[in-house]
């Protein structure tokens, strides 16, 4: 996985969206983004972790583990056109933010689901 110095905690967003970023700092704003995401789903998933049983809390560390390595396997997949560029990582994170994001939705239906729907986990 790529990992970006994020600047001493400095935001990058004003940067990014004054049109004069350069593409390291675009580089930043996508780990930004992606680092956003990130802890927005694990949110979630420690809500979600707190409503289910031992034994749905443990499938689901298992399924969550498997789940970032495919995030990031298939991240990097999806960003094999820029390899050896400047703009790669800004490929990955914004692949790896799509996903997280995607994820973090699928997290919160589980954990807002109603009684009786049968595509919950119901642990």
């Amino acid at each position: 996985m790529l990992v970006l110095a994020t600047g001493g905690g400095k935001s990058f967003a004003a940067v990014c969206d004054s049109g004069q970023a350069t593409q390291e700092d675009l580089n930043r704003c996508a780990w930004e983004d992606y680092q956003k995401a990130d802890e927005e789903m694990k949110a979630v998933l420690k809500q979600l972790m707190d409503k289910v049983s031992p034994k749905g809390r443990s499938k689901l560390r298992s399924v969550q583990k498997k789940w970032v390595a495919y995030r990031d396997d298939q991240s990097a997949f999806n960003a094999m056109g820029s390899v050896g560029g400047t703009v790669h990582p800004m490929a990955v994170y914004e692949w790896m933010t799509d996903l997280t994001k995607r994820q973090t939705e699928v997290l919160r239906m589980q954990l807002t689901c109603e009684e009786g729907v049968v595509v919950c986990g119901r642990q």
